[in-house]
């Protein structure tokens, strides 16, 4: 049977002539860090999410109250919106709002606004709680091999960190 490309480096064979995985890998490097730098984005942001959330529930575990009370207590009770902010941005948004009456585009502003505002606090709130708890983040960060083949190099080859620069 043909080789596999798990078994090996070949991926293909064509009239006996074999196409090397390392080839394909080669015609399709730019998308493939793109996918990876994306993966590890993914991994990154779905980690912070899961980190708040398990802060949340240490937190309110900890005063005695549930998660939704504690969220309640620290987020939307300390966003507050005034009516001079609110009409300062339907102001300046009127066009983008549309033909919407103005209570109508006020309300639209102030869900917005109060959305953005609990985003926010919400975020730093978790900070909050990363400096109030042990947090530690293993998630290795995206590293981009390099081939240094070829390239001027300065200073020890053998270097603990090597500094690329790009221009």
């Amino acid at each position: 049977g043909a080789p596999s490309a798990a078994a090996g480096s070949v991926a293909a064979t064509v009239a006996g002539t074999p196409i090397a995985l390392a080839e394909v890998d080669d015609l399709v490097r730019p998308q493939l860090m793109d996918l990876r730098a994306r993966e590890h984005q993914l991994r990154s942001q779905a980690l912070d999410a899961l980190v708040a959330r398990t802060l949340i529930e240490k937190e309110a575990a900890a005063r005695g109250m549930t998660a939704e009370a504690l969220d309640q207590a620290e987020v939307a009770a300390k966003v507050k919106l005034t009516d001079e902010e609110l009409k300062a941005v339907y102001a300046a948004n009127k066009a983008r709002l549309g033909n919407k009456s103005e209570a109508d585009g006020l309300e639209q502003v102030r869900s917005a606004l109060t959305q953005q505002r609990q985003t926010e606090r919400r975020n730093a709130f978790a900070r909050e709680l990363r400096a109030k708890y042990d947090v530690k983040l293993l998630l290795e960060p995206y590293r981009v091999p390099v081939e240094l083949a070829g390239a001027p190099v300065r200073g020890n080859p053998k270097a603990p960190v090597t500094i690329i620069e790009f221009s």
